[in-house]
């Protein structure tokens, strides 16, 4: 399954990543405030809505164009553990790559 990370820019709002797993329908989507790395492979975020696959590729305008996305990252994701609020990530992305423990809570 494939994953992707959105940077969002928002005039007047701190910066914020959007971490998306593609799933059967749809993409699983959290939002988190740091980009995962080599050095930090804890993601924090809150789940949110469900977005539409067409954002595995989306790079443009959001919120009726009072905000932007990026991709930051993209590749192929594997989940390793699953438990209520903390699942194990394999991430194979170009930029980030290896094993990942994803805290959230619910919106």
């Amino acid at each position: 399954m494939r994953f992707v990370i959105q940077k969002h820019s928002r005039a007047g709002d701190e910066t914020h990543w959007d971490l998306m797993l593609e799933d059967a329908d749809s993409l699983l989507t959290w939002r988190i405030t740091a980009l995962p790395s080599s050095e930090n492979r804890t993601i924090n975020g809150v789940k949110i809505f469900d977005h539409d696959k067409k954002f595995l590729s989306y790079e443009g305008p959001v919120n009726n164009e009072q905000g932007a996305v990026k991709i930051s990252d993209s590749g192929k994701y594997e989940i390793l553990e699953k438990q209520q609020c903390c699942w194990t990530l394999q991430l194979a992305g170009e930029k980030i790559a290896g094993i990942f423990e994803l805290n959230f809570t619910v919106e």
